[in-house]
């Protein structure tokens, strides 16, 4: 298993979205980002957060050749919840 897919590609888009998440660190602001399904939200997070090589290291659990500084060095979470209520249920 690799650590980075090797399809992703750095676009104008995911550019923007790393320089909104590096002012959300810097200002120390909570980012929230909302759009249409399948454009990248969630691939450019995981790329920003560097989220292949925790995921590489929760699922090995110490016989990757995974570094430890570098998933302790981590600064960004990525984070997804679940969805608790769909609109329609909502009172």
């Amino acid at each position: 298993m690799t650590n980075v897919p090797p399809d992703f590609i750095v676009t104008h888009e995911h550019r923007r979205f790393a320089e909104f998440c590096d002012a959300c660190r810097r200002y120390r602001y909570i980012g929230l980002c909302y759009g249409s399904p399948g454009v990248g939200k969630s691939l450019s997070a995981q790329h920003y957060a560097n989220w292949f090589h925790l995921q590489t290291y929760v699922s090995s659990m110490m016989t990757s050749t995974v570094d430890f500084a570098t998933v302790a060095g981590s600064t960004t979470v990525f984070y997804t919840p679940d969805v608790v209520n769909a609109p329609r249920r909502i009172a």
